[in-house]
């Protein structure tokens, strides 16, 4: 089946877009929602969660085996059937649209709220929505490049971060261990697992721009690897130095993580460069949803083009910001109530639902030869 963009990636641009969606929005505000849940504990809650994470890509690695060729909305109905596949890529494509509202909602609060108070909310939505469609009309191409371009620069600032921090570290802001029990940590792990890992699903569209695709599994739990161990550092930092209240309490914990830094008092408040790797992984994250939220929309109606949908959808979802999200608390109470069961829902029970529907099919049709060959 052709595809809509003839773009290709390399399996390392892969593991680096892998990679910048693990860190994603979850850099800055994972950290506060895992502390709300597990307290102290949430580094324990934030290393179970890496597991039950990577848990969730080897199933979507599997997934992407399955059709070699084909995007996730071209092979669920092959897989389901007409008319469960039409009701499944609905789905898919409902959730790529709120993951592009929502995300592109933290970006304009960030920067309203801590960076440039005095600007409208609508008018960085705007700006933003202005280089994400241009960025999409691109192609895949130009933003796994751009992607690449930005990764070493993202590294590098997280190094700084982390290093600058180590003289305050305080090891007892995580004690007690377990002083509530186990519960408030496989809550922060329900948490962990589902935010930044389950959200990788969306490669699931691109991996047929992919030319090594024998590679594609051990990159992809890889890139997922890799992307976990530098969150939880972040995580881990954000108790060791904030301790666990205002690590739950500061919604942008990170960007306050960032203010503590000072060396000699002379070397000092750097949060702009967690707002600059923030900002970066964000746009990136936001940008390749928004992408194959198009393409997999043109591939469901089964049009020839792709880049006309993007002005439409651009304008739905900016409008769907303001009409959806009224302030902060309602998206924090989401956030914290209900997001980790939809990510479970879209990016993990209908994953294995799937792979379940293919083997038994696949059974059924070995057996079937088997007895007519018989």
């Amino acid at each position: 089946m052709p595809q809509l963009d003839k773009g290709i990636i390399g399996i390392r641009q892969f593991t680096v877009i892998v990679i910048l969606l693990t860190l994603g929005d979850s850099i800055l505000i994972l950290p506060s929602g895992i502390a709300g849940s597990s307290h102290q504990d949430a580094w324990i809650a934030g290393i179970l969660g890496l597991v039950f994470g990577l848990v969730a890509v080897w199933i979507f690695s599997v997934m992407g085996g399955f059709y070699p060729g084909l995007s996730l909305i071209q092979y669920t109905p092959l897989i389901a059937g007409k008319w469960l596949g039409i009701v499944l890529n609905l789905s898919f494509l409902i959730y790529f649209g709120f993951i592009v509202v929502s995300v592109s909602w933290e970006i304009g609060d960030f920067i309203t709220s801590v960076v440039m108070p005095e600007t409208p909310i609508e008018v960085i939505e705007l700006l933003f929505y202005g280089m994400m469609v241009f960025a999409a009309r691109l192609g895949i191409g130009p933003i796994i490049r751009a992607s690449e371009i930005f990764f070493p620069w993202v590294m590098l600032t997280l190094f700084v971060l982390i290093v600058m921090l180590i003289p305050q570290m305080q090891l007892n802001q995580i004690q007690p261990i377990l002083e509530k029990g186990i519960k408030p940590i496989l809550l922060g792990t329900l948490h962990a697992g589902s935010f930044p890992y389950m959200e990788i699903f969306a490669v699931l569209i691109i991996l047929p721009h992919i030319k090594q695709s024998q590679e594609i599994r051990k990159n992809f739990l890889i890139g997922a690897l890799l992307g976990g161990i530098a969150l939880n550092m972040v995580l881990a930092q954000s108790i060791f130095v904030l301790g666990e209240y205002l690590t739950a309490h500061r919604f942008y914990s990170s960007f306050a993580l960032a203010q503590r830094i000072n060396i000699a008092n002379f070397f000092q408040r750097l949060e702009t460069i967690i707002a600059f790797l923030w900002i970066i992984t964000t746009y990136v994250k936001t940008t390749l949803y928004f992408y194959v939220l198009n393409v997999g929309l043109a591939q469901f109606l089964k049009l020839k083009e792709y880049k006309m949908l993007t002005v439409p959808t651009s304008m739905i979802c900016y409008a769907l910001i303001f009409i959806s999200i009224p302030n902060a608390s309602f998206f924090n109470a989401v956030l914290a109530k209900v997001w980790a069961f939809y990510n479970i829902t879209i990016c993990m029970i209908i994953p294995l639902l799937l792979v379940g529907i293919y083997f038994i099919r696949n059974n059924k049709l070995k057996r079937s030869g088997g007895k007519t060959q018989g």
